[in-house]
C-alpha cells in the first residue's frame, strides 16, 4: 500500500516545454533503456498552437525521461506506485480549480500537469521510503535532536562569574566531567547561581540549548556568550521520550530534513547511468552548465558537440 505523507512542492520538477509533432527526424524522440518515447506523446503535453522557443522543448522531452525513470525505479525498487487518489490531490495541490483553457493559457495540458503531480507524489513517498530503508545519509540521530528541542522538558541553571578575575578559576575547576555541585562549590563567591528554570529547549537562551538538548544531567559544561561572557551550565532534571518511543515522528522529520537530498542523489544517479539516446538532430543527452555530472536533454544548437 502506498504510505501516505505530505505531498512535497518539487521545484526540481518545473519544467516547461514541448516539441511539436512532425518536428523529429522520424523516429522516436527519445530511447530510455530501450523504451521508445514517441513525438505523439510530446506533443500532448501542451496546447498545439504553444509558441515554445527550443529550451522549452528540450525542457519537455526531459520532463517524460525523468518521470520515466524515476516512476519505473520507484515500482522495481520499493514496490512504490502513486496511488490514484493521492495524484488527484497533486493535480488540485498544483492547478486548483483551473479548467482546460486556464491551463492551455499557461502554455500546458493536463497531460503535462498530471506527469509533474505524479512526481510530486513519488518524490513525498520515496523520502520516507530512504529513511524507513536507512543507510548513509540517514541521521536519525539529529532528527531525534530536532524532535527533542521542542518536545522535551529541561531544567537548568548557570554559574555566572561574580567578576572577570573568577573566569581562570572557573575554567581550573570545569574538566568536562566536573559536577555542577561540585564546581559551585569549589568557586563558592566567585559565581552566581542563576535559575533559567524548565522549558523546552528551544525556549532556552541559544546558547545553552546544546547543553539543554545534550547535556549529561547534573554535569558542568564550560561555554562563553556572544558577549563574551563565561559561564557554567548544567541540566539539572530532564524529562524526554527515548527515540524508540517516539521514532515515527522522528522518521518524519527525518524524511522532511533529509529526504529531498537522499532522493535528488537516487534521481540523479538514474539519470547519470540510465541508457538514453535523444534525436540527434534536435538534441544532446550531456550535462550543461549547472548540471555537474548529470545528463539532461540540451538543444542541438547548445551541444557541445
Amino acid at each position: 500500500m502506498v504510505k501516505r505523507t505530505a505531498l512535497a512542492r518539487a521545484a526540481w520538477f518545473l519544467i516547461a516545454g514541448l516539441i511539436a509533432a512532425g518536428c523529429s527526424s522520424g523516429g522516436p524522440a527519445a530511447s530510455i533503456d530501450g523504451y521508445d518515447v514517441a513525438p505523439e506523446r510530446i506533443s500532448r503535453l501542451h496546447p498545439e498552437d504553444a509558441d515554445l522557443d527550443e529550451q522549452q522543448q528540450a525542457s519537455s522531452l526531459f520532463l517524460i525521461i525523468l518521470h520515466h525513470l524515476v516512476t519505473r525505479e520507484a515500482d522495481a525498487q520499493f514496490d512504490l506506485v502513486p496511488a490514484p487518489t493521492e495524484v488527484d490531490a497533486a493535480l488540485v495541490a498544483r492547478v486548483g480549480a483551473s479548467d482546460h483553457q486556464q491551463l492551455a493559457d499557461q502554455g500546458v495540458t493536463r497531460d503535462r500537469v498530471l506527469l509533474e503531480a505524479e512526481l510530486d507524489v513519488v518524490r513525498a513517498e520515496l523520502q520516507r521510503a530512504f529513511i524507513d530503508r536507512g543507510g548513509p545519509g540517514v541521521d536519525l540521530d539529529a532528527a531525534y535532536r530536532t524532535f527533542l528541542g521542542v518536545n522535551s522538558r529541561a531544567c537548568v541553571e548557570l554559574l555566572a562569574p561574580a567578576s572577570d578575575a573568577a573566569v581562570p578559576d572557573m575554567e581550573r575547576v570545569t574538566d568536562g566531567d566536573s559536577t555542577l555541585e561540585s564546581v559551585r562549590e569549589q568557586l563558592g563567591d566567585l559565581v552566581e547561581t542563576v535559575d533559567l528554570g524548565c522549558d523546552n529547549p528551544v525556549q532556552l537562551p541559544p546558547p545553552v540549548q546544546s547543553v539543554a538538548l545534550d547535556g549529561e544531567v547534573g554535569i558542568a559544561y564550560l561555554s562563553t556568550f556572544s558577549d563574551g561572557t563565561v559561564y557554567v551550565a548544567a541540566v539539572t532534571s530532564r524529562d524526554a521520550p527515548t527515540m524508540e518511543d517516539v521514532i515515527e515522528e522522528v522518521k518524519s522529520i527525518a524524511a522532511d530534513s533529509q529526504g529531498a537530498t537522499l532522493f535528488n542523489d537516487w534521481a540523479f544517479d538514474l539519470l547519470r547511468t540510465a541508457d538514453v539516446t535523444v534525436d540527434t538532430d534536435l538534441w544532446a543527452w550531456e550535462p550543461r552548465d549547472g548540471t555537474a555530472d548529470v545528463p539532461t536533454v540540451v538543444p542541438r544548437s547548445q551541444a557541445s558537440g
